[in-house]
């Protein structure tokens, strides 16, 4: 689910239980147990370039994708990848090497975060249903 005001939240169930918040001063992270972490995106280079990427794509704000990150952009609306490398001098440039999202109708399917010392996080994204009530408070 996207807000503007309050970010992504994200629920998995499986492989793990497990809550995300993404926001753009932190991670807020609730696993199985009901324990809720908190981590602070502002000191953090790569993650705070994945966390722009992430909710300016939600948001369409195509501006914000161009002051930070060259984008490219491959497919069909139905089907469709969308590159970020972040600009020289921007704040991920030290430790993230891309970005690239893929999805299809719509619908975001895929995430693969590539950093500068070639670490590689691939997400895939599947059974996705909207959410019908808001944010968890404790996640706020």
């Amino acid at each position: 689910m996207f807000s503007p005001s309050q970010g992504v939240y994200r629920v998995m169930e499986e492989p793990l239980h497990e809550e995300l918040l993404i926001t753009r001063s932190q991670v807020v992270q609730k696993n199985a147990q009901g324990i809720v972490q908190h981590m602070s995106v502002r000191k953090q280079p790569a993650a705070r370039a994945f966390v722009d990427v992430f909710l300016s794509f939600f948001s369409g704000d195509q501006e914000a994708w161009k002051k930070t990150f060259d984008v490219t952009f491959s497919g069909t609306v139905a089907d469709w990848t969308l590159g970020f490398v972040p600009k020289l001098n921007s704040p991920g440039a030290n430790a993230l090497r891309s970005i690239v999202l893929e999805g299809h109708d719509g619908v975001l399917n895929a995430m693969t975060l590539t950093e500068v010392n070639g670490d590689v996080t691939h997400t895939v994204y599947s059974n996705q249903h909207p959410l019908v009530h808001p944010f968890p408070s404790e996640l706020l």
